[in-house]
């Protein structure tokens, strides 16, 4: 996927990473294939830099409640 957002990579510390999946989790950021670690992070980020109405990510939420979900 082409975009102009910044790519990152981190290694996570065990802690750090039960976390993020326990934030992602109480945000619904899961798809079919799991946790949404990029859409997590923008949105733990954005959290904690108190940055108001940013776009988290641009790859929808998968919900049960879909057809084929």
């Amino acid at each position: 996927m082409a975009t102009d957002k910044k790519h990152i990579a981190v290694y996570l510390d065990p802690a750090v990473e039960a976390a993020l999946v326990a934030f992602c989790e109480q945000k619904g950021l899961k798809s079919k294939k799991g946790t949404m670690f990029s859409a997590g992070v923008n949105a733990a980020l954005a959290e904690f830099f108190r940055i108001a109405g940013s776009e988290v990510s641009n790859i929808p939420i998968i919900t049960g409640n879909i057809p084929g979900s």
